[in-house]
Formats: structure tokens, sequence, C-alpha cells
């Protein structure tokens, strides 16, 4: 289940976590096919058929949270060598030059993908025209927009966070939260235990909403989200903290299978609508925190009780998972305009719900995994191959420099 580098003694690489990660951009990108689906079957008189479809995609609706277990993956992963260091230090400097080496020349690479796609956009505070041929993607993008994720703000102005590319506004929210774990989560972490750290990061996540009745910045509330994953890396990782020694002595699975049926009958007796829309806005985020709990808790029992978890773990670790794992980031980035050009082109000929779910999930789906596979040999790997050189040669030095 673990592979450890040699040289990182505080860094372990878990194989399900990949799994997990591919998953859930899968899910992601099933939501956005059902999304666009259902955009189309709103001018059409529902029938059996239709009617047939929404009972077999029934989960579709729900892949909004797979967003939230990206968080919950991201604040476990990058706690991981803090959590085994016995003094719980982090290199800050490291730390941030590792997470804009593996965020930012992918994101970077797609979001010039798409606005030299989109050429209009170069025109400054020009919007789009709507006869214009790319016009149908983003209809009102403008310099401000195309600024505003140059610099990974776009998710403060409902006007900015879904053009380009939808859903970069996650990657904006994930960048910010960065920056909380060793200003803000560490130090309350080392004060006051994880706990209250969690709370806090809650509190505060929530406050924007709370105070402006908005979701702005969007997705700021995920901080706690992302707090949720840190706390259970120090479960599974700390040789220090007391309250995580406790929590080691639970039984974990049972745990795990309690909350997935506390999940299945609150959603079975709150059920979104068919664009998924009652869900996302319930008070204060309710089943996103129960989600990231349920998650934060599977991946703290695949540490704990690897054995009860073996299922689970034997899928999230199969080749085909992993793989999938491998570019979930370029997924991620690169689904959404090639199923959104494809729904435009089949609202402009007409198409029926029924082919045109069969053209979104038989087709768009299938072409946008590809795009992503060819994205991810051309820009994501490359850049995570240098890194690693990079980081081989310096150790490397280091170890020469030492010797002599």
């Amino acid at each position: 289940m673990k592979n450890q580098s040699a040289g990182e003694s505080n860094r372990v690489h878990l194989n399900f976590l990949d799994g997990m990660r591919g998953l859930a951009a899968l899910y992601v990108m099933l939501y956005h096919c059902y999304q666009f689906y259902h955009e189309i079957a709103l001018h059409y008189r529902s029938d059996v058929i239709q009617k047939g479809l929404s009972y077999l995609l029934f989960l579709c609706p729900y892949g909004y949270f797979a967003v939230t277990v990206f968080l919950v993956l991201s604040g476990y992963s990058l706690m991981i060598p803090v959590a085994r260091n016995p003094q719980g230090n982090m290199a800050v400097g490291n730390y941030f030059l590792r997470r804009a080496w593996r965020i930012l020349p992918p994101y970077y690479a797609a979001l010039i993908l798409w606005t030299l796609f989109l050429a209009p956009i170069f025109h400054p505070g020009m919007v789009l025209a709507s006869t214009a041929r790319w016009a149908r993607l983003c209809p009102q993008v403008d310099r401000w927009a195309l600024l505003s994720h140059l610099f990974l703000i776009h998710n403060f102005s409902p006007h900015w966070s879904h053009q380009i590319d939808a859903p970069m506004w996650s990657v904006a929210t994930e960048w910010q939260i960065y920056f909380f774990l060793p200003f803000f989560i560490l130090p309350l972490w080392h004060r006051f235990g994880i706990p209250k750290t969690v709370l806090a990061a809650m509190a505060l996540g929530f406050l924007p909403c709370l105070l402006l009745h908005k979701d702005i910045p969007e997705g700021f509330w995920m901080l706690g989200v992302f707090a949720l994953g840190v706390a259970g890396a120090i479960v599974n990782w700390s040789p220090t903290d007391r309250w995580a020694l406790r929590c080691r002595t639970w039984r974990w699975p049972t745990i795990v299978g309690a909350l997935g049926v506390v999940m299945g009958v609150l959603f079975a007796f709150w059920p979104p609508t068919q664009s998924g829309i009652l869900v996302f806005h319930a008070p204060l985020r309710l089943p996103d925190i129960l989600v990231a709990v349920f998650a934060t808790s599977f991946i703290v029992s695949c540490v704990q009780a690897p054995q009860a978890m073996r299922w689970p773990l034997r899928f999230l670790q199969s080749a085909p998972v992993r793989l999938l794992g491998d570019f979930s980031y370029s997924l991620y980035l690169v689904h959404y305009p090639i199923l959104n050009e494809l729904a435009h082109a089949l609202r402009v000929h007409h198409v029926t719900p029924v082919f045109s779910c069969l053209a979104l999930f038989g087709v768009g789906a299938p072409v946008a995994l590809l795009a992503a596979y060819l994205f991810y040999l051309v820009v994501e790997r490359p850049t995570l191959l240098y890194r690693r050189r990079l980081a081989t040669s310096v150790q490397n030095r280091t170890s020469t420099s030492s010797a002599t």
C-alpha cells in the first residue's frame, strides 16, 4: 500500500489516494455530462425514456461532492510529512515551491489552450459577440476575467469564476487554501490540538457566507474540509499527538460503515433536484461536511485497518483506477470545454434528450478522457518528471558535499 521514496524519510506515497483522485475526477466529468443533458432535456416534454434515464443516472447529480473529496485528499496528502515529523515542523519555502510546481504549469497550459481556442478574447474589453464562432463556450469573457484567472483570484467574483473553463474556480480556491496550512492550521494545531483547529478552520471558512450571505470567495468554506483532511493525516501519522494516539484505538471500519448509512438515509430523504441545486445550497453546506467527514474516516480506516478495508483498497489500487489517478488533474482541467462544445452542437441541431444523453456519455466523455490523457503526456507528466529529476540532482549534490 505504501511506497516510500529514498531520501525523503517523512514523505509517504499511498497508492489508494491516487485511485480516489481518479474516481473523483471521473465523477466530476460525469456530473457535467449530466448537467448538459439536463439543460437540453428541460426544453422537451418528459417521456418514459427520459424518466428511465433519470433513474439510471440518479447518482450523477451528487458529482459536485467529488470536489469536497479533492480538498480532503489535498489536506491529507500535504500533512503526511509534517505529521510524521516529531516536532510537526514544515519547510515552508519547499512546501510552496512544490505546490506551485505541481499546480501551476498544467493550470496555465490549460488556460492558454482555452484562451487561444477562444481567439476573440484577445481584443481588450471586448465582449464576445453572439455570432462569433467560439462565443457559444463563454459568451462574456473579457480582459478582467482573464486577468483574474492569471492571478488565481477568479473565485472572488461570480462574473469571473466560471468563465473560460468552469472547473478552474476550485483550482483558485485550493491555491488560496494552501496558504492557510503553514500560517493558520499548523500554529493552531501546535497550540490547541486537532479538534479546535478543525472547528476554527470551519468557522473561518464559513464566515464570509454568514456575513455576506454569499459564497464569496467561491468555495472558501472548503477551508474546513481541507482541515479535516489535515486532521486525518495527524491521526494516522503523528507519533506525538495525544488525541491522535487515542483516535487510533477507535474502530474506524465501523465508523465508516455508520457514516455511509447516515449519508444514504440523508440523501434518500433529501434528494437533489435534477440539477443538484437543493443539496448544494443546504444550510452551512452540511451535506458537504458529512461527505468530508466520511472521506476522512475512509482514508484513516484504510491506513489503520487495511485488512478490514482490503476490498476497497484492492479496487482503488488496481491498475486502471491508478492510471485514472495519474492524469486526474488533467482530466479535471480539460473535460469541461469539450463537453460544453458538444452540448452546444446538440442544442443547435435540436438533438432529442435521449440521443443527447447517449452522445454526451458515449462520445463526449471518452473524447474528454482521451484529450485529458494526451494533455497529461504532453504537459503534466513532463513537469512532474522534471521536478523529480531536479529534486534528485539537488539531493545528490547535497550528499556529495556532505561526504567531502
